[in-house]
């Protein structure tokens, strides 16, 4: 913003001098007589330094990254993921074998994670998630998209140092229009394993909120 106002000053500078260096011929006679020499105008004061106003720094503060980054380039490479599925609680899982394929992006801002996956009862499917970390809210944040949906589901949530757990909290629209409240647990078990483990929220026979594992995934990586 303090970038955008100094050139629209300057530009609006620029245009009266141009204004007024036009009319200096005609401003130069009065009454056949040269006009009295004009008082000078004392120098103009120069811009500001971009780099000590308050609302510059914060903004680069804001966009460099920092420790919670480097969290998240832990998981970056190839991993081998064994995934369990429940549609419904008590129903037997379906099995799942992937593929994730995790980069940092965005000069190690963001977490891109890869999925192909598949199935006897799924088939093939894809997926592309994106985690990072706010440092504006604070928070851990997380997208994800998948070949079995056109929704985008999201995410945020708080990180465990002395567990080495990240617990993330979203809602996502199912396609009866009921909203499921999501609940999330990832462990960095060491730089070789992490788990995955989804919870949903739906109700139950007696129509209170009853949470449910929907989605296990053991990851190991890539030799």
């Amino acid at each position: 913003m303090t970038h955008r106002l100094i050139v629209r000053t300057g530009l609006l500078a620029t245009l009266l001098g141009a204004g007024l260096l036009a009319a200096l011929p005609a401003a130069g006679v009065q009454d056949g007589k040269p006009a009295a020499p004009a008082k000078s105008e004392s120098p103009k004061a120069e811009p500001a330094d971009p780099a000590a106003d308050p609302m510059h720094e914060a903004w680069m503060k804001a966009a460099t990254p920092g420790e919670e980054h480097k969290l998240l380039a832990r998981f970056v490479g190839t991993w081998d993921a064994k995934m369990s599925m429940w549609m419904m609680p008590g129903a037997e899982p379906a099995k799942v074998v992937g593929t994730s394929v995790n980069t940092m992006v965005m000069g190690g801002r963001w977490l891109k994670m890869e999925w192909k996956a598949s199935s006897p009862e799924m088939g093939e499917w894809e997926g592309l998630g994106y985690s990072g970390y706010d440092n504006v809210t604070k928070k851990w944040t997380s997208t994800w998209m998948d070949s079995m949906s056109t929704s985008v589901m999201l995410s945020t949530g708080e990180y465990d140092a002395a567990k080495k757990t990240w617990t993330h909290v979203g809602e996502f629209k199912e396609p009866t229009g009921a909203t499921i409240k999501l609940r999330q647990v990832l462990i960095w078990v060491n730089d070789n394993e992490h788990t995955f483990d989804m919870y949903m929220s739906m109700p139950g026979p007696d129509g209170k909120p009853m949470e449910f594992k929907s989605a296990s995934i053991a990851y190991t990586r890539k030799k």
